[in-house]
C-alpha cells in the first residue's frame, strides 16, 4: 500500500497526546538484527534500495512518511538503540536521502563502528538514554513520550520507572502502519464516553416505577415525584395504616370469629 494514500490525520488523536516519539532499531524499524548479523555501514550503503526495502526494513515507506508528519507537527522523534551508530545511520541516509537521524537523536553506546568487547557490554534497560533525551527538549514530560520496541523488559523498565508510554512490537515484523492502526484503535476505545446504564432516561423512569410499586402506594407514576415535606410523622404512619386496613365487611367476620371463639373457650372453662 502506497503510503500517500494514508490518511496520517487520523493519528492525530495519539499525536495530541506524545510530543516525543522513540523507536528502537534492530527488529522495530528492521525486520532483522543488523547487529547479530554483522551488517557493516559499507555493506548498507552498497545494498539495492529493493533489497533493503523488503528484506531489511520492516515498513520503510510508511516510516519515512508518518516521521516527516511528525516533524511537520513540531514532535521530536529519535533512535534509541544498542547497535551501531554508523550502521544506524547509514540505514536512515539510505531512507530519508537527507539526514533527519544523527548525533542529535541517535542513542547507542558504541559510537562509529564500535562493537560490544569485553570493556564494553549494553545495559538492561535504556533509561537513562530516555533521560538524556527527555532533558535535551524543552518543555517535555516523560508521560508525553512513547516508544516503541521489541523488548518486553526494556519497555516495562521504562514505563515502570519513568512513567513513558511504551508500545511492544513483534520482533521479525517490527515498526508497521499495523502497529499504529491498533494503537489508535486502543486509544480511541479508551477516550470514547458511554452513557451508563444507570444514568439513561429509560433506566432512571423505569427505577421511579419500580420504587413506587414497592412502597405500595401507587402503579401509576405521577408527574413529579418529590417528597412531601410538610407530613408530619403521625401523618405519614397514618397514610401507612391505612394502606393496609381491610374491608368493614372482613372486620365483622373477624369480630364474630372472636366472639365465639371466646364463647367456646368460656363453655369448656364451665363445664371443667
Amino acid at each position: 500500500m502506497d503510503s500517500s494514500l494514508i490518511d496520517f490525520e487520523k493519528y492525530n488523536p495519539i499525536l495530541d497526546k506524545y510530543k516525543v516519539f522513540v523507536w528502537d532499531f534492530d527488529y522495530t524499524l528492521l525486520k532483522i538484527h543488523a547487529y547479530s548479523e554483522g551488517i557493516t555501514q559499507s555493506q548498507v550503503e552498497g545494498l539495492s534500495w529493493n533489497k533493503l526495502s523488503k528484506d531489511h526494513f520492516s515498513d520503510p515507506i510508511f516510516f519515512r512518511d508518518f516521521v516527516s508528519y511528525l516533524l511537520k507537527h513540531k514532535k521530536t522523534v529519535a533512535i534509541i538503540s544498542f547497535g551501531t551508530y554508523n550502521v544506524i545511520k547509514a540505514y536512515l541516509d539510505r531512507l530519508f536521502g537527507n539526514p533527519i537521524f544523527g548525533l542529535h537523536n541517535i542513542y547507542t553506546p558504541l559510537d562509529g563502528n564500535r562493537r560490544y568487547d569485553a570493556t564494553l557490554r549494553p545495559s538492561s534497560n535504556k533509561n537513562q538514554y530516555l533521560i538524556d533525551l527527555v532533558r535535551s527538549v524543552s518543555d517535555v514530560k516523560y508521560n508525553e513520550v512513547i516508544m516503541f520496541d521489541d523488548s518486553k523488559n526494556i519497555l516495562e523498565a521504562a514505563e515502570k520507572d519513568l512513567g513513558i508510554k511504551t508500545v511492544l512490537v513483534q520482533p521479525g515484523v517490527g515498526f508497521t502502519r499495523h502497529v499504529m492502526d491498533n494503537l489508535l484503535s486502543s486509544y480511541s476505545s479508551k477516550v470514547i464516553t458511554q452513557n451508563k446504564p444507570e444514568n439513561k432516561p429509560e433506566n432512571i423512569k423505569e427505577k421511579q416505577k419500580k420504587k413506587i410499586l414497592i412502597e405500595g402506594f401507587t402503579t401509576h407514576e405521577p408527574a413529579n415525584i418529590k417528597p412531601d415535606t410538610s407530613k408530619s410523622n403521625y401523618d405519614i404512619v397514618e397514610g401507612f395504616n391505612n394502606a393496609l386496613k381491610v374491608s368493614d365487611q372482613t372486620m365483622v367476620y373477624i369480630n364474630i370469629l372472636v366472639i365465639l371463639l371466646l364463647i367456646g373457650l368460656s363453655t369448656n372453662h364451665i363445664k371443667y
